[in-house]
């Protein structure tokens, strides 16, 4: 998930940077950061500046970039290997603020980041899931399920195309991603889950859990209890759509559209002129 690049302007940094975001700070990024600008707001917030200053200091201005350092140097370079990073795929909210970050984040890695004179230039997709985070006037419950159900059909997507995953779980939206990744440790080939933890400071491997679904009467076993109580509960009336398009998602079979390419957001919203 990606939302903190913009997150990184809004809170307090390290002092050397302190003058250099001066330059490209202007109302615009602040009120981006802060999440207060609106799908289809004409903005001029620098973006392409930032760009340059995230890759200067990758490991201070953004914590999904900090995290994927660290990885590469512990799982790698620190036992004398040459970081292996072929494609990355950004998972970002349906939200300006998410999708400014995103792009920063595209353009970065698609410039090349240097991790300890090795030098990564991956392959970058770039997703948005629709009604994740949409916090507007049609924000409710229901659009939370809906954003829920989006990113796990879109996780588990980009999971089928036979890769080793490397999952890195920065960023927010923490139940949402939670849920989706035992999910995803279920039913597809991940490899590693990995985090900076906030008390230690580096970069810590969740253990992987031998989970299984099976796809096999899935949405008959939901229908019984505990679990219809427990989904009709926290559902309501999008009980059954939620767990038809869940075992859709399971079973390959859905017609959900659940994310757009960057590309087509920032267009439909205006954000990059």
């Amino acid at each position: 998930m990606t939302n903190s690049v913009m997150g990184s302007i809004g809170r307090g940094i390290a002092a050397q940077l302190q003058d250099r975001l001066k330059e490209i700070v202007n109302e615009d990024l602040e009120r981006l950061a802060s999440n207060k600008v609106k799908c289809g707001e004409k903005v001029n917030a620098k973006l392409d500046d930032l760009v340059e200053v995230v890759r200067e200091h990758p490991e201070i201005m953004s914590a999904e970039l900090n995290s994927l350092i660290k990885f590469m140097r512990s799982i790698y370079i620190n036992n004398g290997k040459e970081p292996v990073l072929d494609e990355v795929s950004l998972i970002c909210s349906e939200t300006p603020t998410g999708a400014a970050s995103c792009y920063v984040l595209r353009e970065v890695l698609e410039r090349g980041i240097d991790v300890d004179g090795y030098y990564l230039k991956p392959k970058v997709s770039t997703y948005v899931v629709k009604a994740l985070g949409n916090l507007g006037s049609s924000f409710s419950p229901a659009s939370f399920y809906v954003g829920l159900l989006n990113l796990v059909c879109c996780a588990l997507r980009l999971c089928e195309r036979g890769w080793r995953v490397l999952a890195n779980l920065t960023g927010g939206f923490k139940p949402e991603v939670a849920y989706t990744t035992a999910i995803l440790m279920a039913l597809s080939n991940i490899e590693s889950i990995y985090y900076v933890h906030e008390g230690l400071k580096d970069v810590v491997l969740l253990p992987l859990l031998n989970l299984v679904v099976s796809s096999v009467n899935f949405k008959e076993r939901l229908s019984k209890e505990p679990y219809k109580s427990y989904y009709q509960r926290a559902l309501g009336e999008l009980y059954e759509v939620f767990v038809n398009e869940i075992e859709n998602c399971i079973l390959g079979r859905t017609y959900l559209m659940p994310c757009e390419s960057l590309e087509e957001y920032l267009k439909r919203c205006k954000l990059i002129t």
